[in-house]
């Protein structure tokens, strides 16, 4: 079913749609993602920059599967205090990235961290941007919601084990976030 789920996100990507990866709890969205993103570099030779947006509580198991699972690519962990996270932007210039020698090719951040820094994000053109536990933004009413849809990249994948939890409107906000033209 990996290999379906990762054949899944490749059409998805030759199509130009984006996606929501929503197996449920434990069946490896985390390692399809990063098959797939490793699959887009090795073959699509498109080294991102790619975004993962992840809860607090899965930052450091985001960065253990990639560097285990595909070593070639170069994490950037993006998470610290304020003046950490000035010195981490100081590898997001142009010239240092979108190639296989880039300083990075996935950054790693919060919900949090993100929503406070939303201004230094759009400085990056993003080849993807990954939201883990999507169901984070299944409240199309909140500024988290509003910042990730304004958020400029080039293809989106949601990932969650729950896209309905207890609305039909928390539905509708995922399917919107990735299809606005479609779903408004």
């Amino acid at each position: 079913y990996q290999l379906r789920g990762l054949s899944w996100l490749v059409s998805l990507y030759d199509q130009g749609i984006n996606g929501i990866l929503a197996d449920e709890m434990g069946l490896g969205k985390t390692i399809q993602t990063i098959s797939f993103l490793a699959y887009l570099a090795e073959k699509e030779n498109n080294w991102g920059p790619f975004l993962v947006v992840t809860p607090k509580a899965t930052l450091h198991n985001w960065q253990q599967e990639i560097t285990k699972f595909c070593p070639s690519f170069r994490v950037l962990p993006y998470w610290g205090s304020k003046n950490d996270r000035q010195e981490l932007r100081k590898h997001w210039s142009a010239k240092r990235m979108y190639h296989k020698d880039a300083e990075f090719h996935v950054c790693i951040t919060s919900y949090e961290t993100l929503t406070s820094d939303e201004r230094h994000f759009p400085r990056v053109k993003w080849q993807y941007l990954v939201l883990d536990e999507a169901q984070a933004i299944k409240n199309s009413t909140t500024s988290r919601w509003k910042t990730l849809l304004n958020f400029s990249c080039r293809n989106r994948l949601l990932l969650t084990g729950t896209p309905l939890q207890n609305k039909m409107a928390e539905l509708w906000s995922l399917l919107h976030f990735i299809m606005p033209s479609i779903f408004d």
